[in-house]
């Protein structure tokens, strides 16, 4: 005999009028995905509607808000061992304040066994679309399903390997990290399997992953002060340069001490440049910045010595040759 800790009987069914359950023994015949089809109803009070669950040995396994005052079938699966299980309808929310009532109303349970459905799911891929290019690292992939008892989970496949873990619940998706895939083309397939563990695969589509490796290589170059000379007499110099990147230069910089540097300039093979004042050895420096914004790393100089010629000393006076005499 069924088990009801409350309520009482009503049209179709049986009311729970406050929180409690309805229990009774079942026989499962074989292990499998069962399906429980619960035709309920429910008055709202208090600002909300009845909570019901289905439980299975007193443990919650699906739990519904009942929005409705007339009979809506709700539907849930559940792993069952074969043997004897106890299953059970609770209503876990009561409301009573005069004369507002909440109640939940179960009028038949339907257990749906995997050896009584032959008929497998159907499914579809919905995104990305057929021949899409695709890069980054969430790409949604969706599929549609559906199953005359009900859809356990959804399997994506990338290249017939599983991409992700299987979807349960609907709609049916995940985010793809293409950068973990060779570029390229690739075949997606979706594989629905419902509560008979009964599977169909999607037709196939077939996507490009298109990603690019960020550029994070700093450009190379060289510094060449008045085309090599190993000296100068004036502290304005002409400087020979040349850099190359796999992506393009843009930009170079000099620098005198290798710490201030002057305003970024268009890239050019010759530059005109001040030296320090003050004989001796000077050095330049510079740096190129490629087209990804990457500053070159590795010191790049070169050096010359400046030499600047003294002063010159003209005597006016007395003249070449002439003679002096004391006074």
């Amino acid at each position: 005999m069924p088990v009801k800790t409350t309520g009482g009987p009503t049209t179709n069914g049986w009311n729970l009028w406050s929180n409690g359950y309805i229990e009774d023994t079942v026989q499962f015949p074989t292990s499998g995905q069962y399906q429980f089809k619960v035709i309920a109803s429910g008055d709202m009070a208090g600002g909300g509607w009845p909570i019901m669950e289905i439980r299975i040995d007193k443990v919650a396994f699906a739990t519904f808000v009942v929005n409705s005052s007339t009979w809506t079938t709700y539907t849930a699966t559940k792993q069952i061992s074969a043997g004897t299980h106890a299953v059970a309808i609770a209503f876990t929310n009561d409301y009573y304040a005069p004369p507002a009532d909440r109640n939940l109303r179960a009028d038949k349970v339907t257990i749906i066994s995997p050896s009584t459905d032959t008929t497998p799911p159907t499914v579809s891929l919905s995104a990305p679309a057929s021949g899409a290019t695709v890069s980054g690292s969430a790409v949604t992939v969706s599929a549609a399903a559906s199953d005359n008892v009900g859809v356990a989970g959804v399997q994506f496949k990338l290249d017939g390997a599983n991409l992700g873990t299987e979807d349960t619940t609907s709609p049916y998706s995940i985010n793809w990290n293409t950068t973990s895939t060779a570029n390229g083309s690739h075949t997606l397939t979706a594989v629905a399997r419902d509560a008979a563990s009964k599977t169909t695969t999607s037709a196939a589509r077939t996507v490009t992953v298109s990603n690019t490796t960020p550029d994070t290589t700093p450009p190379i170059g060289s510094i060449t002060i008045n085309a090599g000379a190993a000296a100068t007499k004036t502290t304005a110099v002409t400087l020979t340069l040349s850099a190359t990147d796999a992506s393009g230069v843009t930009e170079m910089k000099f620098s005198n001490d290798n710490i201030t540097y002057s305003a970024p300039i268009a890239s050019a093979t010759s530059a005109s440049w001040t030296l320090t004042s003050g004989d001796g050895t000077k050095t330049v420096y510079a740096k190129f910045k490629d087209t990804a914004g990457n500053w070159s790393t590795a010191q790049i100089s070169d050096t010359i010595v400046l030499d600047t010629p003294p002063p010159q000393l003209t005597i006016t006076s007395p003249v070449d040759g002439a003679v002096i005499t004391a006074p």
